[in-house]
């Protein structure tokens, strides 16, 4: 007993190690990508998260039926309409989930509290989905992320005898989205759904860039949607699509030389 008790506080402390290295990782990605659209997928363990991932993204992440098979957070770019999105997948929840192991799972569970966009899955097969759907979401309340937009994404939908669950979940959660991650099915509708949050996130403006800044306008393929570019001998007139945040970093960083024409 006592060799055994060894060998599980010497598998904590390597843990422990991993979770602080990760950690120190995170914190640097996170740094680097401030000004992305950030997507973090949730959900109890075992819905179909890292299934979801790697349908949208190609990430390889590991997908198998036990218990935090996702440790750490996995993090991969897409384009979606001219929109850079950020995918990232996350530690399965649990019902009562200790203190101190949400402390212990701090850097995966950070991806939930600074991301813009949340996909809530949920395994519209299993027979507790409510219950699992309500553990989400205290969690979610607990970390201070159940403010953020959400999408609820019922998976699995290729498990069902019937359609009468989906027809009645539509009529509850009008705004919720029912796929396949495994076969791909309805990938359209969630990608649809994406993008309608997005549209809400952003304004339409024309600015004029005075004296003529190609690092800045590089910025702005970057970080917006360029909708057109007008080169005159002085001037640069842009009109692009771009988040209210980033436009107001970008008229303090390029102060005196970035301005708001409508």
């Amino acid at each position: 007993i006592e060799t055994d008790r060894r060998l599980v506080r010497d598998r904590i402390s390597g843990l422990k190690k991993k979770l602080d290295k990760i950690d120190q990782q995170r914190e640097t990605q996170r740094k680097s990508r401030k000004h992305e659209t950030h997507v973090a997928l949730v959900g109890y363990t075992n819905v179909g998260k890292s299934t979801l991932m790697n349908m949208m993204t190609d990430a390889g992440v590991l997908a198998e039926n036990q218990l935090f098979a996702t440790l750490d957070s996995t993090v991969r770019a897409i384009e979606l309409n001219s929109h850079t999105l950020l995918f990232s997948d996350t530690v399965g929840f649990i019902r009562k989930l200790p203190t101190k192991l949400v402390a212990s799972f701090k850097s995966t569970l950070m991806e939930v509290t600074e991301a813009d966009i949340i996909l809530h899955v949920i395994d519209i097969t299993h027979p507790q989905y409510e219950q699992q759907m309500s553990v989400v979401k205290h969690t979610l309340k607990e970390l201070g992320a159940d403010d953020k937009p959400t999408i609820l994404v019922f998976n699995k939908i290729d498990g069902l005898e019937s359609m009468d669950i989906v027809r009645r979940l539509r009529a509850t959660y009008a705004n919720a989205v029912f796929i396949s991650a495994a076969r791909g099915m309805n990938i359209p509708e969630l990608e649809a759904a994406l993008l309608n949050i997005l549209d809400e996130k952003v304004i339409r403006v024309k600015l004029s860039i005075s004296p003529p800044d190609f690092k800045l306008i590089g910025e702005l393929h970057t970080h917006s949607n360029l909708i057109s570019e007008e080169y005159e001998e002085d001037s640069i007139a842009v009109e692009c699509d771009i988040e209210p945040a980033e436009l107001e970093r970008l008229k303090k960083h390029y102060k005196g030389i970035v301005t708001v024409v409508e």
